[in-house]
Protein backbone atom coordinates (compact mmCIF):
# COMPACT_ATOMS: atom_id res chain seq x y z
CA UNK A 1 0.00 0.00 0.00
CA UNK A 2 1.10 3.22 -0.80
CA UNK A 3 2.08 6.00 2.33
CA UNK A 4 -0.60 8.49 1.12
CA UNK A 5 -2.90 5.61 1.04
CA UNK A 6 -1.92 4.35 5.02
CA UNK A 7 -2.31 7.68 6.07
CA UNK A 8 -6.35 7.83 4.11
CA UNK A 9 -6.76 4.65 6.26
CA UNK A 10 -5.16 5.72 9.79
CA UNK A 11 -7.44 9.05 9.58
CA UNK A 12 -10.26 7.72 8.60
CA UNK A 13 -9.95 5.06 11.35
CA UNK A 14 -9.32 7.64 14.10
CA UNK A 15 -12.25 9.63 12.51
CA UNK A 16 -14.19 6.65 13.13
CA UNK A 17 -12.66 6.37 17.03
CA UNK A 18 -13.15 10.06 17.65
CA UNK A 19 -16.29 11.58 15.55
CA UNK A 20 -19.03 10.94 18.29
CA UNK A 21 -17.45 13.05 20.92
CA UNK A 22 -18.10 15.62 18.29
CA UNK A 23 -21.80 16.32 19.90
CA UNK A 24 -21.05 16.20 23.31
CA UNK A 25 -21.62 19.75 23.76
CA UNK A 26 -21.82 19.59 27.97
CA UNK A 27 -17.87 19.01 27.42
CA UNK A 28 -16.14 22.29 26.66
CA UNK A 29 -12.88 22.85 25.01
CA UNK A 30 -11.02 21.53 27.68
CA UNK A 31 -12.88 19.04 29.08
CA UNK A 32 -13.50 17.26 25.61
CA UNK A 33 -9.65 16.91 24.73
CA UNK A 34 -9.27 15.14 27.99
CA UNK A 35 -11.92 12.74 27.16
CA UNK A 36 -10.46 12.30 24.17
CA UNK A 37 -6.93 11.85 25.73
CA UNK A 38 -8.27 8.89 27.73
CA UNK A 39 -10.25 7.16 24.38
CA UNK A 40 -6.93 7.04 22.96
CA UNK A 41 -4.82 6.04 25.65
CA UNK A 42 -7.64 3.21 26.16
CA UNK A 43 -6.48 2.14 21.74
CA UNK A 44 -2.78 2.46 22.76
CA UNK A 45 -2.89 5.03 20.34
CA UNK A 46 0.50 7.76 20.94
CA UNK A 47 -0.84 11.21 21.59
CA UNK A 48 -0.27 14.37 22.99
CA UNK A 49 -2.45 17.02 24.77
CA UNK A 50 -1.31 20.42 24.20
CA UNK A 51 -2.64 23.88 25.57
CA UNK A 52 -2.26 27.14 23.93
CA UNK A 53 -4.34 29.15 21.53
CA UNK A 54 -5.18 29.79 18.41
CA UNK A 55 -5.21 33.05 16.05
CA UNK A 56 -7.40 33.52 12.79
CA UNK A 57 -5.15 35.40 10.12
CA UNK A 58 -8.29 37.44 8.74
CA UNK A 59 -10.19 37.62 11.66
CA UNK A 60 -8.04 39.45 13.68
CA UNK A 61 -8.68 36.99 16.52
CA UNK A 62 -6.85 35.20 18.61
CA UNK A 63 -8.45 32.43 21.02
CA UNK A 64 -6.68 31.47 24.11
CA UNK A 65 -7.09 29.07 26.66
CA UNK A 66 -7.58 25.97 23.98
CA UNK A 67 -7.00 22.51 23.85
CA UNK A 68 -6.54 20.23 21.10
CA UNK A 69 -4.45 16.93 20.77
CA UNK A 70 -1.71 16.07 18.17
CA UNK A 71 -1.19 12.78 16.70
CA UNK A 72 1.73 11.44 14.60
CA UNK A 73 1.26 9.37 11.39
CA UNK A 74 4.05 8.04 9.11
CA UNK A 75 6.07 11.31 9.86
CA UNK A 76 3.41 13.97 9.92
CA UNK A 77 1.61 15.15 12.40
CA UNK A 78 -2.19 15.18 12.99
CA UNK A 79 -4.55 17.72 14.63
CA UNK A 80 -7.92 16.31 16.34
CA UNK A 81 -9.97 19.22 17.55
CA UNK A 82 -13.53 19.01 17.85
CA UNK A 83 -14.44 22.31 19.17
CA UNK A 84 -13.01 25.05 17.27
CA UNK A 85 -15.47 25.48 14.78
CA UNK A 86 -18.44 25.26 17.51
CA UNK A 87 -16.36 28.00 19.75
CA UNK A 88 -16.72 30.66 17.09
CA UNK A 89 -19.94 29.99 16.80
CA UNK A 90 -20.45 30.12 20.51
CA UNK A 91 -18.82 33.71 20.53
CA UNK A 92 -20.75 34.97 18.23
CA UNK A 93 -18.18 35.91 15.80
CA UNK A 94 -19.04 37.30 12.48
CA UNK A 95 -18.04 34.95 9.83
CA UNK A 96 -20.34 32.77 7.11
CA UNK A 97 -21.36 29.45 6.98
CA UNK A 98 -18.88 29.25 3.79
CA UNK A 99 -15.90 30.36 5.80
CA UNK A 100 -16.68 27.87 8.60
CA UNK A 101 -17.31 25.24 6.65
CA UNK A 102 -13.94 25.46 4.14
CA UNK A 103 -11.38 27.75 6.56
CA UNK A 104 -12.12 26.29 10.44
CA UNK A 105 -11.06 22.70 10.69
CA UNK A 106 -13.30 20.31 12.47
CA UNK A 107 -12.16 16.67 13.53
CA UNK A 108 -9.00 14.97 12.34
CA UNK A 109 -6.58 17.52 10.14
CA UNK A 110 -3.05 18.35 9.15
CA UNK A 111 -2.53 21.95 9.86
CA UNK A 112 -1.29 23.22 5.99
CA UNK A 113 -4.87 22.23 4.66
CA UNK A 114 -5.97 24.98 6.99
CA UNK A 115 -3.57 27.77 6.59
CA UNK A 116 -6.42 30.52 8.20
CA UNK A 117 -5.78 29.20 11.61
CA UNK A 118 -2.52 28.60 13.74
CA UNK A 119 -1.92 26.50 16.81
CA UNK A 120 0.38 27.20 19.22
CA UNK A 121 1.09 26.00 22.63
CA UNK A 122 2.50 23.32 24.94
CA UNK A 123 2.45 19.84 25.30
CA UNK A 124 0.60 18.41 28.54
CA UNK A 125 2.02 15.97 30.71
CA UNK A 126 -1.40 14.98 32.37
CA UNK A 127 -2.25 11.87 33.62
CA UNK A 128 -5.27 10.10 31.91
CA UNK A 129 -8.71 10.40 33.66
CA UNK A 130 -10.03 7.42 35.99
CA UNK A 131 -12.45 5.08 34.13
CA UNK A 132 -14.85 6.30 36.17
CA UNK A 133 -14.63 10.05 35.64
CA UNK A 134 -14.52 9.12 32.17
CA UNK A 135 -17.94 7.70 31.51
CA UNK A 136 -19.29 10.23 34.01
CA UNK A 137 -17.75 13.11 31.38
CA UNK A 138 -19.71 11.23 28.63
CA UNK A 139 -22.89 11.42 30.28
CA UNK A 140 -24.70 14.53 28.86
CA UNK A 141 -25.88 17.08 32.04
CA UNK A 142 -29.19 17.84 31.09
CA UNK A 143 -30.24 21.70 30.52
CA UNK A 144 -27.04 23.21 30.57
CA UNK A 145 -27.28 26.74 30.74
CA UNK A 146 -26.13 28.95 27.57
CA UNK A 147 -24.41 31.42 29.87
CA UNK A 148 -22.51 29.05 31.42
CA UNK A 149 -21.10 27.55 27.96
CA UNK A 150 -20.22 30.48 27.01
CA UNK A 151 -18.33 31.37 30.26
CA UNK A 152 -16.06 28.55 29.19
CA UNK A 153 -14.45 29.99 26.55
CA UNK A 154 -15.00 33.69 27.83
CA UNK A 155 -13.37 34.24 30.85
CA UNK A 156 -9.84 33.50 31.59
CA UNK A 157 -7.07 32.84 34.78
CA UNK A 158 -5.85 35.98 36.38
CA UNK A 159 -2.26 36.00 37.49
CA UNK A 160 -2.43 38.43 39.80
CA UNK A 161 1.27 37.49 41.58
CA UNK A 162 2.30 38.13 38.38
CA UNK A 163 0.46 41.06 37.15
CA UNK A 164 1.66 42.45 40.51
CA UNK A 165 5.17 41.78 39.86
CA UNK A 166 5.13 43.27 36.26
CA UNK A 167 3.18 46.41 37.88
CA UNK A 168 6.13 47.65 40.00
CA UNK A 169 8.27 47.58 36.74
CA UNK A 170 5.83 50.28 34.97
CA UNK A 171 4.27 52.91 35.55
CA UNK A 172 0.95 52.41 36.76
CA UNK A 173 -1.87 55.12 36.85
CA UNK A 174 -5.59 55.10 37.97
CA UNK A 175 -8.24 55.06 35.33
CA UNK A 176 -5.86 54.27 32.90
CA UNK A 177 -6.13 50.54 32.05
CA UNK A 178 -5.71 51.03 28.49
CA UNK A 179 -2.74 52.94 28.35
CA UNK A 180 -0.97 50.49 31.90
CA UNK A 181 -1.97 47.22 29.41
CA UNK A 182 -0.06 49.08 26.55
CA UNK A 183 3.08 50.45 28.51
CA UNK A 184 3.67 46.78 30.25
CA UNK A 185 3.31 45.41 26.72
CA UNK A 186 5.91 47.59 25.82
CA UNK A 187 8.58 46.90 28.49
CA UNK A 188 8.09 43.85 28.09
CA UNK A 189 6.91 42.50 25.14
CA UNK A 190 10.75 41.22 23.80
CA UNK A 191 10.81 38.89 27.61
CA UNK A 192 8.46 38.14 29.86
CA UNK A 193 5.28 39.04 27.76
CA UNK A 194 6.51 37.88 24.15
CA UNK A 195 3.90 36.74 21.80
CA UNK A 196 1.37 38.77 24.22
CA UNK A 197 -1.13 40.81 22.97
CA UNK A 198 -2.88 43.55 24.25
CA UNK A 199 -6.98 43.23 24.90
CA UNK A 200 -10.16 45.09 25.08
CA UNK A 201 -13.37 43.59 26.80
CA UNK A 202 -14.72 43.50 30.09
CA UNK A 203 -14.45 42.55 33.31
CA UNK A 204 -17.00 41.41 36.20
CA UNK A 205 -16.05 41.82 40.10
CA UNK A 206 -17.52 42.52 43.76
CA UNK A 207 -15.60 45.94 43.43
CA UNK A 208 -18.06 46.89 40.31
CA UNK A 209 -22.04 47.16 40.15
CA UNK A 210 -21.62 46.54 36.12
CA UNK A 211 -19.93 45.27 33.83
CA UNK A 212 -16.22 47.45 33.38
CA UNK A 213 -14.82 48.53 30.19
CA UNK A 214 -11.25 47.04 30.19
CA UNK A 215 -7.91 46.62 28.80
CA UNK A 216 -5.12 44.42 30.18
CA UNK A 217 -2.70 41.70 28.50
CA UNK A 218 -3.05 38.07 27.71
CA UNK A 219 0.16 36.18 27.28
CA UNK A 220 1.14 33.31 25.40
CA UNK A 221 -0.57 30.65 27.09
CA UNK A 222 -3.93 32.49 27.39
CA UNK A 223 -3.30 33.65 30.84
CA UNK A 224 -4.78 37.47 32.17
CA UNK A 225 -1.72 39.75 33.51
CA UNK A 226 -3.71 43.36 34.74
CA UNK A 227 -1.30 45.48 36.46
CA UNK A 228 -4.01 48.23 36.62
CA UNK A 229 -6.25 45.59 38.85
CA UNK A 230 -3.27 44.07 40.73
CA UNK A 231 -2.12 47.72 42.17
CA UNK A 232 -5.61 47.76 43.20
CA UNK A 233 -5.10 44.66 45.40
CA UNK A 234 -8.43 43.35 43.22
CA UNK A 235 -7.90 39.24 42.69
CA UNK A 236 -11.73 38.43 42.14
CA UNK A 237 -12.32 39.71 38.73
CA UNK A 238 -13.59 37.60 35.78
CA UNK A 239 -12.40 38.87 32.44
CA UNK A 240 -14.42 38.86 29.59
CA UNK A 241 -12.31 39.49 26.69
CA UNK A 242 -13.17 41.46 23.25
CA UNK A 243 -10.29 41.98 20.53
CA UNK A 244 -6.73 41.26 20.83
CA UNK A 245 -3.87 43.35 19.13
CA UNK A 246 -0.21 42.38 19.30
CA UNK A 247 2.26 44.71 19.67
CA UNK A 248 3.34 44.85 16.48
CA UNK A 249 -0.54 46.06 15.84
CA UNK A 250 -0.23 48.66 18.68
CA UNK A 251 3.39 49.99 17.69
CA UNK A 252 1.59 51.40 14.54
CA UNK A 253 -1.49 52.50 16.36
CA UNK A 254 -1.00 56.26 16.80
CA UNK A 255 -4.61 57.10 18.07
CA UNK A 256 -5.78 57.18 21.08
CA UNK A 257 -7.01 53.79 23.60
CA UNK A 258 -9.33 52.26 23.87
CA UNK A 259 -9.25 51.81 20.25
CA UNK A 260 -11.96 49.23 19.36
CA UNK A 261 -15.08 50.68 18.27
CA UNK A 262 -18.54 49.64 20.93
CA UNK A 263 -20.25 48.63 17.70
CA UNK A 264 -17.79 46.00 17.16
CA UNK A 265 -19.65 42.47 17.24
CA UNK A 266 -16.49 40.77 19.31
CA UNK A 267 -16.90 43.57 21.60
CA UNK A 268 -20.44 43.95 22.21
CA UNK A 269 -20.65 39.77 22.88
CA UNK A 270 -18.01 39.77 25.66
CA UNK A 271 -20.12 42.89 27.14
CA UNK A 272 -23.44 40.70 26.79
CA UNK A 273 -21.65 37.82 28.20
CA UNK A 274 -19.92 39.78 31.02
CA UNK A 275 -24.07 41.28 31.98
CA UNK A 276 -25.36 37.50 31.89
CA UNK A 277 -22.34 36.60 34.88
CA UNK A 278 -24.07 39.71 36.87
CA UNK A 279 -27.66 38.69 35.69
CA UNK A 280 -27.15 34.88 36.54
CA UNK A 281 -24.62 34.80 39.57
CA UNK A 282 -24.89 38.70 40.92
CA UNK A 283 -21.12 40.16 41.85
Amino acid sequence: MQQDGIQAFLRSDLERLTSSYAGLLHLGNTELPQALHAALDAANIPHTLYLGGVSFIHKNLWLPYHMWVEIDLDGQTFTLDYRLRYLLQLYAIPCSKNYLDTQIPNGVFLPQEYPEVMYAGAPLDVPTIPVAQYEAMLTPIPHVPAFLRLKKVMTFAYDYEKSLELAETIEVYPRECWNNARRALKKHHKDILAGAYYVEGFIVGPAYQQPQAHGWIENIEGIVIDVTQAVKGHWEIDYFPGVRYSWEEMQTYPGTLPRTAPDNNVYQAAAAAAQEEINQHGL
